[in-house]
């Protein structure tokens, strides 16, 4: 039986808007934060492919706990991207995952 290693990502989108090349940033833009966790068989690997991912859609990773636990190794990530490029990033999620244990997403 192969070990299952579990990373878990949260990701916070922030809203944002372009205008003559610079980013403006509305005073109360809506948040949507999705949290999921993952099942991977690398994850080491999984977790540069993920900050990869974060930093290719415009994000960037805010918060990384890597540790053993039961001989296992287990990832914490919080990434943060704009809101856009948010199902992107949901999606290139789910292909490095072998598994989702759990996603949900909010909107504040």
């Amino acid at each position: 039986m192969r070990p299952l290693l579990v990373v878990i990502l949260l990701l916070a989108s922030f809203a944002c808007r372009q205008k003559e090349a610079a980013v403006v940033v509305p005073p109360n833009p809506p948040m949507r934060t999705a949290t999921m966790s993952i099942v991977v068989t690398d994850t080491p690997t999984a977790v540069e492919q993920l900050i990869a991912t974060a930093e290719q859609t415009g994000g960037r990773v805010t918060a990384a706990h890597v540790w053993r636990e039961n001989g296992r190794v287990r990832a914490t990530l919080t990434v943060r991207v704009p809101s856009p490029a948010l199902t992107e990033t949901l999606s290139a999620v789910r292909k490095v995952a072998s598994s989702v244990e759990e996603e949900t997403i909010e909107e504040e």
